[in-house]
């Protein structure tokens, strides 16, 4: 009878014990989850600035090329190859370069010099499994953006 009489309190202080271990768990586990989320929409803001920002470098370059294929006091050409991925990039009087991010379609257009040297346009898709490039040639007073792979 004096056993059991000690082993009430034991069994008292275990059990409050592992309520203190249980307890300790569920706000760990809790904390962890609330951070989880904060990492996870900082996250989601940072890649979508980091789409925007490629989408604006992969325009300025291909405007960049076509302008530098403007000013040639004769004929050239450039190959540009385009990204892995879902987007595409459409050439005419502008350059815009749309990328798909999830749910998210991100446009970014960028402007060509106007000059005599006429620009026939052309709309490219992306392809996320192969590399795809673009031909960009002046033949004259024309350039001409195909795609080659």
């Amino acid at each position: 009878m004096l056993i059991s009489i000690l082993d009430i309190p034991r069994q008292i202080i275990t059990g409050v014990l592992m309520k203190g271990v249980y307890l300790t768990t569920f706000i760990l586990l809790f904390l962890t989850l609330v951070f989880m989320f904060y990492v996870y929409r900082n996250f989601s803001a940072a890649s979508a600035a980091s789409t925007e920002f490629v989408s604006s470098i992969q325009v300025q370059q291909a405007a960049g090329i076509i302008n530098v294929l403007q000013t040639t006091s004769g004929d050239g050409s450039h190959i540009y190859s385009l990204p892995k991925g879902n987007c595409e990039i459409r050439i005419s009087n502008v350059v815009t370069f749309v990328q798909h991010s999830g749910n998210e379609k991100i446009s970014t257009t960028h402007g060509i010099i106007r000059t005599g040297v006429e620009i026939k346009g052309a709309s490219i898709k992306c392809d996320p499994l192969k590399d795809k490039r673009l031909f960009i040639r002046r033949c004259g007073n024309q350039i001409d953006v195909t795609e080659i792979e």
